[in-house]
């Protein structure tokens, strides 16, 4: 169905602002998406499924800004149900991702996956049997159905968008600054501003849905989207370059001997191949196996649990440093 009301002029100039806005955001999307996807392949050697996900995301908003720009000018018809669908599941599954990171259990970590891609499915369904026959105006019903469930969605999400976050933030708190590293105080503060940002454009969407003409609405949809988008990206760099940062200052420390019986400790990568940290949304930090070799006391203890690579090379003689990683390693194993 070619589009009924004519867009009005002071609504297609907003709307072809937000068009714009949204083409420069997808150009600074790719830019950052291209040097993740770099840095990934290099380390790894394959594409994991957080690349894949950027890419579609990526995609998905840029076709789907164009197709809208040309629906408000009547050239097609409404065709961008599939597009939405798929910007909402691969953005929550890449904010999973994120989680994922710090979460440490591994059965928790399908356990969202699974969850949150059943409940998103079940949203997006239900978009489909909605929004489809409103727009095709099949019946009055289902005009007002849609008027109130569009509201209702944008809601829903915000509210599966919100709690994500603040599960985030609750295990940057609880499990890395409570246990001494207070390096991860950056990454709750810039994730407490980043959420903020977030729900507001959720909150704006709502808002956007009463005005009388919906072009602005409809252009703007993709643009919050891709501005989310590149809210996780910076998240997944910051994230990043925190570990590094920690990483390179701890392993400046020599290694020196520690034990009873005169043992040699050093800290090393040990037990699994390393496994990438892109593949848990994280482009260019490894997680890694550390532990105590070579005798002495508890070395087979320490070296059964994962960690973010940044005890490497810690020097066992800095005892307030080893004994906040070893209170962390427990903390992330044993609760979750």
């Amino acid at each position: 169905m070619v589009r009924d009301q004519k867009t009005s002029e002071e609504g297609l100039l907003i709307a072809a602002s937000f068009f714009g806005a949204s083409m420069a955001v997808v150009a600074f999307d790719c830019t950052k998406a291209g040097r993740q996807s770099y840095r990934s392949w290099r380390r790894c050697h394959k594409v994991n499924a957080y690349i894949l996900m950027l890419w579609s995301e990526i995609s998905a908003c840029f076709v789907a800004s164009i197709c809208n720009f040309l629906f408000l000018l009547s050239r097609i018809q409404p065709s961008t149900s599939s597009l939405t669908a798929t910007q909402i599941q691969c953005l929550m599954q890449i904010l999973a991702n994120r989680l994922s990171l710090i979460l440490y259990n591994p059965d928790k970590e399908r356990l969202l996956k699974a969850g949150l891609f059943i409940a998103i499915g079940i949203i997006n369904v239900g978009e489909f049997c909605i929004w489809i026959p409103a727009r095709l105006q099949i019946s009055e019903t289902f005009i007002r159905i849609n008027n109130v469930w569009d509201r209702a969605q944008k809601v829903i999400l915000a509210i599966i968008d919100l709690s994500l976050n603040w599960y985030f933030m609750w295990l940057v708190k609880s499990k890395l600054v409570a246990n001494g590293l207070t390096q991860y105080n950056l990454v709750y503060k810039c994730n407490l501003a980043m959420v903020t940002v977030s729900i507001s454009l959720d909150l704006l969407l709502i808002g956007l849905m009463s005005l009388p003409d919906d072009a602005v609405y409809i252009q703007t949809h993709t643009l919050a989207y891709l501005t989310k988008l590149n809210i996780e990206m910076n998240m997944a760099d910051l994230l990043a370059k925190v570990v590094k940062k920690s990483t390179e200052r701890r392993s400046s420390f020599p290694t020196t001997d520690l034990g009873a019986g005169g043992g040699n400790f050093q800290y090393q990568a040990r037990g699994r191949s390393p496994r990438c940290a892109d593949d848990h949304g994280q482009p260019g930090v490894d997680i890694q196996q550390p532990g105590p070799v070579g005798g002495g006391r508890d070395a087979g203890d320490a070296g059964d649990r994962d960690s973010v690579d940044e005890t490497q090379g810690r020097p066992p003689s800095h005892a307030d440093e080893h004994k906040q990683s070893c209170v962390y390693l427990e903390s992330s194993r044993s609760t979750h």
